[in-house]
């Protein structure tokens, strides 16, 4: 495992910490652009561009959706963390979600795995690094 720069491990780490949160907006975020919450239609009542034709609801909100930068943001996040999340093995796995869904300390994970203090240190490394990896940070 190679190191890498603190702030990018701290960054990673927090979007790790932050996934269900993610997962809970991005879905949000997508129900505000299917009802028109977001980016409705009343800019293009003053738009001076001739107005093409629409498509469908699902095709607008297709659009709106991955036009808008913050979806794009959190979809792509969520992307990188689910591929180095499917690489995890079964322990790994466990550590993941133990550690950055459930939020539990690394003694309490330690006991539950029935792993060492070094190896939890480790696998969390890995597995932010993984990440990283998958985000296109390193």
């Amino acid at each position: 495992m190679s190191q890498i720069e603190a702030a990018i491990y701290k960054f990673v780490e927090h979007e790790l910490y932050d996934y269900k949160y993610m997962r809970k907006d991005l879905k949000e975020l997508k129900d505000d652009i299917a009802f028109g919450i977001i980016g409705n239609t009343t800019y293009d009542n003053f738009s001076t561009t001739e107005k093409y034709s629409e498509g469908s609801g699902t095709e607008n909100a297709g659009i709106k959706l991955m036009s808008n930068k913050v979806a794009t943001r959190l979809l792509r996040t969520l992307e990188a963390i689910d591929r180095a999340v499917s690489r995890l093995d079964e322990e790994k796995g466990k550590l993941f979600n133990l550690k950055y869904m459930q939020r539990k300390h690394w003694k309490t994970i330690t006991l539950e795995i029935g792993i060492s203090r070094a190896t939890f240190f480790r696998w969390q490394d890995e597995i932010v690094e993984a990440t990283a990896k998958e985000m296109g940070l390193i």
